[in-house]
């Protein structure tokens, strides 16, 4: 059995914080005593989220673009410098292009890229550079191979399959320094991404429920082997 990774107290820093399993993530760690960096493009929305967890001295919202290097650096070194150290990262921003695949222009895809996959290797990175204990990575049950896959989510599901990748590969390099690497991967949840995208699907599950699996995986005492896993979440019911 591989060596426990320890539980610190430092804050959560949560990609895409202002709305939906972000936000939801953030109210779960606020929940259990861990003061919350939240990070977002739209500055009103983190400031509308941030207000209603209430204690704001535990609390710090950080508008940019997740895919932007300078940004995640920024990020990072005012969330360092206001509470100490982030001891976890929930790398959940992403966008959503719902085209058929002839119709999605390079720009929409790389776009979709920039975001969901590059914005989680920068903001990993910076994670390593004084390493915490845990990356969590909110990825797809569309990016699961043997799963049902739907008509005009290419460049998203080409997104998450790479989210996946990324958690096996970091997880290798991510051990020597003590940090765990996991990729939760939900069906439908009820977001507003998704009721733009899929009005007509059924979701199983809140964005809260999907925050306590990612604040139980980050929180509780892992054995290393555990690191690299993607746990399916089985929400399209």
């Amino acid at each position: 059995m591989g060596a426990r990774i320890p539980v610190k107290n430092g804050a959560v820093l949560i990609t895409g914080g202002g709305s939906g399993i972000g936000a939801a993530c953030a109210a779960e760690f606020f929940r259990r005593g861990r003061p919350v960096v939240i990070v977002g493009r739209t500055g009103s929305r983190l400031k509308e989220t941030a207000r209603g967890l209430g204690d704001a001295s535990r609390v710090l919202a950080l508008a940019g673009d997740a895919g932007d290097e300078t940004f995640a650096r920024r990020a990072f070194a005012a969330a360092r410098k206001r509470f100490g150290s982030v001891d976890i990262l929930v790398n959940n921003a992403a966008v959503l292009v719902k085209k058929p695949f002839l119709e999605t222009s390079a720009a929409e895809w790389d776009a979709t890229m920039r975001t969901n996959l590059r914005g989680p290797f920068l903001f990993s990175r910076e994670l390593l550079r004084a390493p915490g204990r845990a990356i969590v990575n909110i990825g797809s049950l569309g990016g699961v191979q043997g799963t049902e896959k739907f008509p005009g989510l290419a460049a998203y599901t080409v997104s998450k399959f790479g989210i996946a990748g990324l958690t096996a590969a970091l997880a290798v390099e991510a051990r020597p320094l003590g940090v765990a690497v996991f990729c939760v991967a939900p069906g439908a949840v009820d977001t507003a991404m998704l009721r733009k995208a899929a009005p007509g699907l059924k979701a199983g599950a809140a964005p809260a429920d999907i925050a306590k699996v990612v604040a139980a995986l980050a929180e509780t005492h892992c054995s290393d082997f555990l690191s690299g896993a993607v746990i399916p979440l089985d929400t399209n019911r």
